[in-house]
Order: C-alpha cells, then sequence, then structure tokens
C-alpha cells in the first residue's frame, strides 16, 4: 500500500524530529490565534463603549464620540452616526452630518446647506428672548457654513460666495474660510489682511483662521502678531504657528512659556513647541516637567511626549488616578494617547472603564484602542 500524508516522503530516521517540528507549529498557531481572538474581543469591547456613548443623554459624551470617530474612521463603522441626524442637539447633529460627509456618506449633507443657506432674521425691538434666539440661530447659520467648507462641498460655491456679501461680518467670515478650504486663494488672502485689521477681534479670528487653514506662507505675518498688545490676538498666533509647525518662531514660543504670566499663553506655547516637531526642544521643555501649574505641566508632558521623551508618564498617571476636576483627568487621558502602556496602565484603564462617569468610559477605551 501506498503511504500518503505528511510523512510520505520524509525518510523513516527523519519522521520524528519532523513530527516534534510539526506538532510546536500546531501549539504556536493556536497560541497566536487566541491571542488574535482576544485582541479582537478587547477591541470590540471599546468600540462597542464608544458606539455606546453616541446614544449617550450627555451631549457633551455624544459630540465627544463623534471626535473620536472622525480622528479614526476606518476602525468604525461610520454609517453608525447616521441616528445622530435627527439628535435633539442641533451641534451633536451638525457634527454628525460633518463626519458622515467627510467619509462620503452625503445623508446629511442636505442639511448642512439648509443651515449654511438660511435666512436668519431679527425683528425690530427684539425682546431679550427673541435676541438670544437670533444669535443662537445665527451661530448655528455660522458652524454650518464652516461644515461646508470642511466637507468640500463645491456644488455650494455659489452660496458661499453670496454669502460673503452678508452684513453680518461672522457670515463674510465664515465664507471666505470654507472657500479657502475648497482652494479659494482670495479666501486665504482675505485672513492675511485680517492680521493687519485695526479690531483686535479681526485680527484674532484671521491669526485662528490662518493656522486652521494651514497657511504656511502667513508665518511671517503670524510672528509679528507675537508682539500685538492684545492678548487674544497673541494666543491665536501662538496656536497657529504651531499648526504650521514655524521653526522660526521656536525662540519667541520658548520666551513665552518661560516668562509669560498668562496659563493660556504659557500652555498654548508648550503645545505649539511640541507640534513644530524640533526635538533639540525635549531639553527645554523638560525644565518645566516640574511646573507649578498642573495645566501647563501637561500641556509639556504632552509635548516631550510627541517629541519622543516620556519623562511625564508619572504625572499623567497621577492626574488620571487623583486630580480632583474631572476635566484635568479627561485631559490627562487625552494625553496618554502617546505613550506605550504598561500591564498597570492597562489595569487602570480597564478600571476606568467601570466608572459610573460616561465621558471616563469613553477616554479610557480611547486610549484602550490607540
Amino acid at each position: 500500500m501506498k503511504r500518503i500524508g505528511l510523512l510520505r516522503d520524509i525518510p523513516p530516521g527523519k519522521k520524528s524530529v519532523f513530527f516534534i517540528f510539526f506538532i510546536t507549529l500546531l501549539f504556536l498557531a493556536k497560541g497566536i490565534s487566541k491571542e488574535t481572538a482576544s485582541k479582537k474581543i478587547q477591541e470590540s469591547e471599546e468600540i462597542a463603549n464608544i458606539y455606546a456613548a453616541l446614544k449617550s443623554q450627555s451631549g457633551d459624551v455624544r459630540m465627544r464620540a463623534i471626535e473620536i470617530i472622525k480622528a479614526n474612521p476606518s476602525r468604525f463603522q461610520i454609517s453608525r452616526l447616521k441616528p445622530l441626524l435627527e439628535d435633539k442637539d442641533n451641534n451633536v447633529k451638525l457634527h454628525a452630518a460633518t463626519v458622515l460627509a467627510m467619509n462620503q456618506d452625503k445623508s446629511g449633507q442636505e442639511y448642512l446647506r439648509t443651515l449654511a443657506s438660511r435666512k436668519v432674521v431679527i425683528p425690530d425691538a427684539p425682546t431679550v428672548v427673541e435676541r438670544v434666539k437670533y444669535f443662537s440661530a445665527q451661530n448655528l447659520k455660522i458652524k454650518g457654513i464652516m461644515a461646508i467648507g470642511e466637507t468640500r462641498d463645491t456644488a455650494s460655491i455659489q452660496t458661499l460666495l453670496d454669502l460673503t456679501k452678508s452684513d453680518d461680518p461672522r457670515v463674510v467670515d465664515a465664507a471666505w474660510m470654507a472657500l479657502a478650504r475648497m482652494g479659494n486663494k482670495k479666501g486665504a488672502d482675505v485672513f492675511v489682511s485680517g492680521l493687519k485689521s485695526s479690531d483686535p477681534s479681526a485680527r484674532a479670528k484671521s491669526a485662528e483662521v490662518l493656522g486652521d487653514l494651514r497657511v504656511a506662507e502667513a508665518g511671517y505675518q503670524l510672528r509679528g502678531r507675537l508682539k500685538d498688545w492684545n492678548q487674544d490676538v497673541k494666543l491665536s498666533a501662538i496656536k497657529s504657528l504651531g499648526k504650521l509647525k514655524d521653526r522660526e518662531s521656536l525662540p519667541s514660543l520658548r520666551d513665552f512659556l518661560a516668562t509669560a504670566k498668562e496659563q493660556s499663553i504659557r500652555e498654548a506655547a508648550a503645545k505649539s513647541i511640541g507640534l513644530i516637531g524640533d526635538k533639540t526642544s525635549v531639553e527645554f521643555l523638560k525644565k518645566f516637567v516640574d511646573d507649578e501649574n498642573g495645566v501647563v505641566r501637561l500641556s509639556v508632558c504632552e509635548s516631550l511626549a510627541i517629541l519622543g521623551d516620556f519623562s511625564g508618564k508619572d504625572f499623567i498617571i497621577a492626574n488620571i488616578k487623583k486630580a480632583t476636576e474631572k476635566e484635568i483627568r479627561y485631559r490627562a487621558l487625552r494625553v496618554l494617547v502617546y505613550f506605550d502602556l504598561t500591564k498597570s496602565d492597562i489595569v487602570l484603564l480597564e478600571e476606568l472603564k467601570k466608572d459610573p462617569d460616561e465621558m471616563m468610559v469613553l477616554e479610557a477605551s480611547n486610549v484602550l484602542l490607540q
């Protein structure tokens, strides 16, 4: 009888060696499959927590869940956002429609177009309530216009051009920003010119927008605004220079972190130093790892981690465990995504997934997904 199977063509003296090798492979394969299955189960639990957050009673939790999905759309089923197109919170509804459209699902696009094009009218001699309603509706319109730009809805270009003639300067700014996102050079030029405005609010808005639009050629003008007498303008310029990864601004940003008195300025400077990505900043930042201001210290630790230095991890973990303010704990969890996790970190995060605070569960799940 002719022998068949894996041992058919192996010489008799070699069969035992081959058998041991084959059995070893089987055990290894079994171990790998168990590890893979376990990882899939773990990932599905974290993803399930994020999907559950989309149904939270808290608008803030729903918004944060959408942001997490927006940051990593390939890990999620984007269609899970569709029920939020009926959300009672207009901001949640708008954000969901935007993320859907950014991922080739146009089911909420018409809603965004309607928001952007609708006319908001304030009555003559309005009451306080009517005034509040007007500003609320106008703010939503502006967000709709911005969403049109973010989703690159080229079918709305004429609507946006019409809106640049609005009587409301905020609508005009939003329309030019949306057009700039779709490649309209004049849109960017409007904000470069806005840096020279005599109105500090216009300068601050222009500085903010140029960073959001990543207009690299505006770096020179933004560096000039670092000396602006108005703190809001200065703060917007600091943040935008970080987004533009403007290395020439590093000496000024380091000086702000070292000498400024305002927490917001120091925090923004620390963050922008990290975003610029120049590793020569590591030794400078390490001088502030023990800064007396906890908020500034969090930004320093985050920037160090972005630059590959993880010396601030103990402080991050301590804030996650012990900070009295929930917002600080959430912030620390968001910074933790830049660090490798140890077994004790994973144990801590698994415990936080059982926390009664929905936002804590959401943030812990997000860290474990990274």
